[in-house]
């Protein structure tokens, strides 16, 4: 469903659902026809499989998206991010809050407090730039729990690989409590 206003200049869309096998992606936003393109959207996701509209593995998402920005001459997006517990990447749970300015050059603001399965990262800082900080946290006491999401980025998971890891970076490298089998 869809329903849309052309204003001067601008479509303001009052409402959009796209649904899927039980599941939903609602909202509203606005779009600008002139110069930078200017944008918004806000929009609820309820057991969405965002697979059924893009090649991106299965997913059952339920949160909240935020975002602003303009898309020309480059684009250029300000976003915030919720999801919910009960949410789903590629059958690893995943819940937590994520925002920041986002452009293609650069990242800036970012704040990001993600659990994904028994795994926990904490982002915060900008990157992309130089002098740019991006600290983070990561701790993964079962590193096996994330191959379910992981292994399209890396394919070629050693079967049976476990272990742990810890890290915290701020500023200058350091890597803790490293556990490994095979």
């Amino acid at each position: 469903a869809f329903a849309a206003v052309v204003e001067v200049k601008r479509v303001r869309i009052d409402s959009f659902r796209a649904t899927a096998a039980g599941g939903e992606l609602a909202g509203q936003g606005t779009v600008a026809l002139d110069g930078a393109r200017a944008f918004s959207v806000s929009a609820r996701a309820r057991d969405f499989d965002a697979s059924r509209f893009a090649d991106v593995p299965r997913t059952l998402l339920k949160g909240t998206i935020e975002a602003t920005g303009t898309l020309t001459p480059a684009w250029d997006v300000t976003a915030k991010v919720a999801l919910d517990n009960g949410s789903q990447v590629a059958d690893t749970r995943l819940s937590g809050t994520a925002r920041g300015h986002f452009n293609a050059q650069r990242a800036v603001d970012v704040e990001a407090n993600v659990q994904a399965s028994s795994a926990s990262i904490v982002l915060k800082g900008a990157f992309g730039a130089v002098g740019d900080k991006l600290n983070f946290a990561l701790d993964a006491p079962r590193v096996a729990d994330l191959r379910p999401m992981l292994v399209r980025v890396v394919p070629e998971w050693p079967e049976g690989l476990a272990g742990a890891l810890k890290v915290f970076v701020a500023q200058n490298a350091s890597l803790t409590d490293v556990h490994w089998t095979m």
